[in-house]
Order: C-alpha cells, then structure tokens, then sequence
C-alpha cells in the first residue's frame, strides 16, 4: 500500500465516524421533539395550554 492511500483511508474513517455521531446526535434530538409533543398532546388533552406551562416553567 501507498502511504498516501492509507492517510486517505484513515481521513475517510474519521469522517465516517463523525457523520454516525452526528446521526446520533440528530436521532436523540428527533426523540426528544416527538416526546415533548407527544407530552404537549396530553397536555391539551386534559384542557392545558402549553403555551401558558412554558411561561409559567
């Protein structure tokens, strides 16, 4: 193998290994988006405004 080829190899690695952390990153945000409006739904469910829980909170 040619040097370079495998400093290539190694950039490309870490790069891919960046993007899965990123990735994860965006899936827990996305998890925490759908539990706070599946909390909201509840909240109106019971009648609650969320709006005036959040300037209450």
């Amino acid at each position: 193998m040619i040097k370079g080829e495998l400093e290539e190899v190694e950039r490309t690695v870490f790069d891919f290994l960046d993007s899965i952390r990123e990735l994860k990153k965006l899936q827990a945000a996305n998890e925490n988006r759908q539990q706070l409006e599946q909390v909201v739904q509840r909240l109106r469910e019971q009648g609650i405004l969320a709006e005036r829980v959040a300037r209450i909170g």
